[in-house]
């Protein structure tokens, strides 16, 4: 399946129509790769439907787009992962980055540039 035909925004649409009368929105890609399976979590899918094989060279129309064991392993981390990012900050200013923040006050000035989302 093009990229262009996955229509990952139709997920937030029918959680917006549904999402009061459904519990849950799930994705069933077919699509090769695996990351708009992360993306399709992180614009509100419960759930992630992937075909699975041993072997994506072997006969059958479902094996090329299907993943093989590492890579569902990876689509496992890649989501485990997004979770894990899509929250607040607890404080303005995290534990992590107080050294480099000291650091960059006194050394540099930052650099700001936009960033098109348009292609």
């Amino acid at each position: 399946m093009p990229f262009e035909d996955a229509s990952l925004l139709e997920i937030t649409r029918l959680r917006d129509m549904y999402g009061s009368i459904v519990k849950d929105i799930g994705f069933s890609g077919h699509h090769l790769g695996i990351a708009l399976d992360s993306v399709a979590y992180s614009l509100g899918a419960n759930y992630i439907e992937r075909h699975f094989t041993l072997d994506r060279t072997w006969k059958g129309t479902d094996h090329a787009a299907s993943l093989e064991p590492d890579g569902l392993r990876r689509v496992v981390r890649d989501v485990d992962a997004v979770r894990k990012a899509l929250t607040y900050k607890g404080k303005d200013i995290l534990d992590i980055e107080e050294p480099q923040r000291r650091k960059l006050k006194r050394d540099s000035k930052p650099l700001v540039f936009g960033v098109s989302r348009s292609d």
